[in-house]
């Protein structure tokens, strides 16, 4: 992994069609997500969108000023069009066997010369079979549309 964290996720909260609140925050290697809003106790909607991901909704409790939900965010859309198709398989496809050496980009090196980040979907520094699968795995999925 690149780090501790393997991508961002910005999280927008509905009441009805109202949009109440936004915040963002970093999935760690374990797969939690902590994120800062101030919202009322009360039920909302929450689309969670992160890099590369599809977006997805979830219904939220807030009471005392925490909630938790459990949700997938099913990787694959490299080019973040709101569908996992053709063009994400072409960003792999151009990217693949690549390799991102952690150590040569801290030290002010690029990493090899068609290394697209986009198409390392599960954060392991190199394109490969893995990449291929998650895309594989949710091709054709789209977007949950916001109210």
């Amino acid at each position: 992994m690149y780090n501790d964290y393997i991508f961002w996720v910005q999280a927008s909260f509905y009441s009805g069609t109202e949009k109440v609140d936004e915040t963002a925050g970093y999935v760690d290697i374990n797969g939690n997500l902590t994120m800062d809003c101030v919202l009322p106790d009360g039920t909302y909607t929450a689309y969670f969108d992160g890099w590369y991901c599809q977006r997805r909704s979830a219904s939220i409790t807030v009471l005392g000023g925490s909630a938790s939900v459990n949700l997938v965010l099913p990787s694959g859309d490299c080019d973040s069009s709101g569908i996992v198709d053709i063009s994400d398989y072409v960003i792999i496809s151009g990217a693949f066997s690549e390799l991102l050496d952690i150590d040569d980009v801290t030290e002010g090196f690029q990493p090899s010369p068609n290394w697209d980040y986009r198409a390392d979907l599960d954060g392991s520094g190199i394109i490969d079979i893995a990449d291929y699968t998650l895309l594989a795995n949710n091709f054709s999925g789209v977007d949950d549309v916001l109210p």
